[in-house]
This record gives structure tokens, sequence and C-alpha cells, in this order.
């Protein structure tokens, strides 16, 4: 017996196991929304802090470690308001560390927040991060 395939579904059957969109396009790597707010002491924004988004895989555990050093996910400065905002791309569900600092020679110590159990998607709705930092 022989198997006739229309022309039409043959190349979408093709199309189907390349690992590109139908434009040539790499798909969309899988990324979160991380929002980060600076303070001082006094609680007015920061600008000009330097923020690093830092990334390690989760492991069965709702608990990341601060201290693990992580691969670098992303890096941005606070605008005037002391706020970022930043699409950071990796895969899988991840603890994210988000550092803030000051360039030399300011006398403000860098604060450090850890997340557990971060999903990195492809599609919208992207998971947000929101997180708040103080400089003393």
């Amino acid at each position: 017996m022989r198997l006739i395939v229309p022309a039409g579904a043959s190349l979408a059957l093709l199309l189907s196991c390349l690992p590109t969109d139908i434009c040539g396009c790499s798909p969309i790597p899988p990324a979160v929304m991380v929002l980060t707010t600076v303070r001082d002491a006094a609680g007015g924004p920061v600008a000009g802090a330097l923020i690093t988004v830092e990334g390690t895989l989760s492991f069965a555990s709702d608990v990341c470690d601060p201290m693990v050093l992580g691969q670098p996910l992303a890096n941005s400065t606070t605008r005037a308001d002391g706020t970022t905002s930043e699409r950071v791309f990796s895969s899988g569900d991840r603890c994210i560390r988000v550092i803030a600092q000051m360039p030399p020679p300011s006398s403000l110590k860098p604060d450090t927040v850890a997340r557990s159990n971060v999903a990195f998607r492809s599609a919208d709705p992207l998971d947000t991060v929101r997180v708040e930092l103080v400089l003393r």
C-alpha cells in the first residue's frame, strides 16, 4: 500500500521538527522580570547603584542560600528613582540572588536578596520578582 501525503502536510511536518520559528528566528529563551528598588537607610532612592542578578538551579528546596555563588545572569544600573526593570534570561526553575552595590568610592555597603523557585518561562506572562534592597 502506498501512502499519499499532501504537499502542505509534509511542509508542516518538516517545519515542526526545526528548532526555529517559522520566521527563521531562534525560539525566545525562558526569562523572568526582575524589578528592583534600591533605597538608602533614610528611605530615599539610590541612583547609580550597580545591580547584579545571579542564578543557581533549584534542587527541590524552597530555601536559597544567599551566600552560594551563582552564574551572573544580568547587570544593570538604577535610575534616578532607585529602580531597575530587567528581563533576565535563563532556563528552568532557579534560585536567584540580586546584589546592589555602589561603585567606589562610596561608603554604602552592598545588600543582597535571594528568591527561590523562580520560574523562567518562554511565554507571557513571565514570572515577576520584586526586590527591595537597602544600602547603608
